[in-house]
């Protein structure tokens, strides 16, 4: 089982925020994560006002009629998709 805990590298050192499980010895992957932009973790507050926005701009988005350009394409789009479908293939190396 796979277990994660949060913990900050200061000096060096990796302090964890929280106390592991108990464990007497395991292999660890320790992964740095960029600083958010204000150096501070996401308030479940901020992050229903992050969403709040973003909900209101979708819908105004939805809200926007579309151009004669827009809806002409959106209506060719599957026979377009038909004569250019997308093929993935396998990555060669160099």
């Amino acid at each position: 089982m796979l277990t994660t805990v949060e913990g900050v590298f200061i000096d060096g050192h990796v302090e964890l925020c929280e106390a592991p499980p108990p464990v007497e010895q395991a292999r660890v992957i320790v992964t740095f994560l960029p600083e958010p932009p204000d150096s501070a973790t996401a308030s479940p507050q901020s992050a229903s006002e992050a969403n709040r926005r973003i909900v209101a701009l979708l819908q105004a988005w939805q809200a926007e009629p579309l151009t004669a350009d827009e809806a002409r394409l959106l209506d060719e789009f599957d026979a377009f998709q038909a004569l250019h479908p997308l093929r993935f293939t396998p990555a060669t190396g160099a």
